[in-house]
């Protein structure tokens, strides 16, 4: 078929006279007085309705004959189609992929090496007085981690006290480095199993071990409903849940006491309030936000606190959190060239 011939010079201005969004298709009037036919897939950088004018900056042989504006924008300027364009960033995009793939590897490194070389929680919670690390450890070694897994998947945590079957962990890997902490978990929490986005740790809340109260075990649920649910007194009662288990005995019996210092806690832990640390004569509890920048000031904050106050085990936490959202930030940044 032969090519149209255009009897105007491009850019030319024109008006939409015509357009069905349903059908995405258009018609537009030149200062000659003919019309062409247009595509939003002609359009760059504009939203098209009747009666806005228009630079046809490329046009194009139309099926049903005559023309059709192949580009169309604001400016007149010289730009290719949207589908031209897209193909061509494809193609700079797969070209910067080894690159960006490169980047977050080296950053990944950087990141698992200086967590690496610091303290992993276990030992600076112990080193820190927290009692319950040596029976997990213990018990690590002990039993195979499937069998533990299949026993711990039987003690589901308590909601108003009642066990409450989705407040367990399904199955089981020993969480023992700064990596299986999140940036919205609360600082005083040690997790020593994960699953998924959930964790079994000990809170170890200054406040709490001050008074003389043994670390409880929590159930750390990621989905937030609740934060934390507890499951044991201690860690050895913990423990002993998991040897009477393994003897087809019942556990619930041996969960031991839901001390009234430990809820306390935890019931700040659970709230929301502004998205800030919850302070009440000595409670500070973090709910993380999701928001970066509040996430950053608060955890700042706290890491001055728990500094100032010598609590070891929460400021290494912030710390170690606040690195690894950094390493993050940095890795977010880079996939972003992707886009």
């Amino acid at each position: 078929m032969a090519t149209p011939q255009t009897t105007f010079e491009l850019p030319v201005r024109g008006t939409i006279t015509s357009w069905l969004p349903d059908d995405s298709i258009g018609r537009i009037r030149l200062p000659s007085g003919e019309e062409i036919r247009f595509g939003h897939s002609a359009c760059v950088g504009l939203r098209p309705s009747v009666g806005v004018e228009v630079w046809v900056v490329e046009v194009a042989p139309h099926p049903l004959g005559g023309l059709r504006a192949k580009v169309l924008n604001a400016t007149g300027k010289a730009t290719p189609d949207r589908a031209t364009a897209a193909l061509a960033a494809h193609r700079e995009r797969e070209a910067l992929r080894p690159v960006v793939e490169a980047e977050v590897d080296a950053i990944k490194k950087e990141c698992e090496a200086a967590l690496t070389s610091r303290l992993p929680p276990w030992a600076v919670a112990a080193a820190a007085g927290v009692e319950g690390i040596a029976d997990i450890e213990a018990l690590r070694e002990r039993m195979p981690r499937d069998e533990v897994a299949a026993f711990v998947s039987t003690i589901p945590a308590l909601r108003d006290a009642e066990p409450a079957d989705d407040l367990r962990l399904f199955d089981l890997e020993w969480a023992d480095a700064w990596a299986h902490l999140e940036i919205w978990t609360d600082p005083c929490f040690v997790p020593f199993a994960i699953e998924g986005g959930n964790h079994l740790g000990l809170f170890a809340h200054p406040t709490a071990l001050a008074q003389g109260a043994p670390a409880p075990v929590l159930f750390r649920f990621h989905e937030h409903d609740p934060i934390f649910a507890w499951v044991a007194e201690s860690a050895e009662h913990f423990v002993r849940m998991i040897d009477a288990a393994t003897r087809g005995d019942d556990v619930e019996a041996l969960r031991g006491t839901y001390h009234d210092v430990v809820a306390s806690l935890v019931e700040a832990t659970q709230r929301e309030e502004a998205f800030e640390d919850v302070e009440r004569e000595d409670v500070h509890a973090l709910f993380w936000s999701g928001a970066r920048v509040l996430e950053s000031a608060a955890a700042e904050r706290l890491l001055a606190r728990y500094r100032d106050r010598g609590w070891s085990f929460a400021r290494a936490s912030i710390e170690a959190q606040i690195a690894i959202s950094g390493w993050q930030d940095r890795i977010d940044a880079a996939w972003a060239k992707l886009r």
